[in-house]
């Protein structure tokens, strides 16, 4: 009998006390854990971008539309038009602003003593944070 069906798959032998699994319960488990694995990092996308925005809340900065035309004509020179858009906003004691873009959100230093301070002042408390992070 091992061996004739295709659609099971014994472990007679290998695993004592587990003699046969129907290769559709295996498919059907896996199912089950894709869908949860699929709608949990949905979840946790979109309350990510919800705790981010609501702790920038009173940064200035500007939200972008992600399909909207000035984006797509400024694709080749992202850099510059960024730059273009955030001088309007360097004024006396505004030292970083943000960029949401869609899901995304960026925090955009203006100064040179802000970047000094990150990256060589007090380098130790800006860590890159970890993918599980926010």
């Amino acid at each position: 009998k091992i061996g004739r069906n295709p659609m099971v798959w014994t472990t007679a032998g290998l695993l004592p006390g587990i003699s046969v699994v129907s290769w559709t319960t295996v498919l059907k488990a896996y199912a089950v854990f894709a869908v949860f694995h699929i709608v949990w990092k949905i979840a946790d996308t979109v309350l990510s971008v919800r705790r981010k925005r609501r702790f920038l809340k009173d940064v200035p900065g500007f939200v972008l539309d992600p399909m909207g035309k000035e984006v797509s004509e400024n694709l080749l020179r992202r850099h510059d038009w960024k730059t273009d858009m955030l001088l309007p906003l360097a004024k006396p004691g505004v030292s970083v602003v943000k960029i949401c873009f869609g899901p995304a959100v960026e925090v955009v230093a203006l100064d040179a003593k802000t970047v000094q301070h990150m990256f060589k002042d007090n380098f130790e408390n800006y860590d890159k944070a970890s993918e599980q992070q926010d």
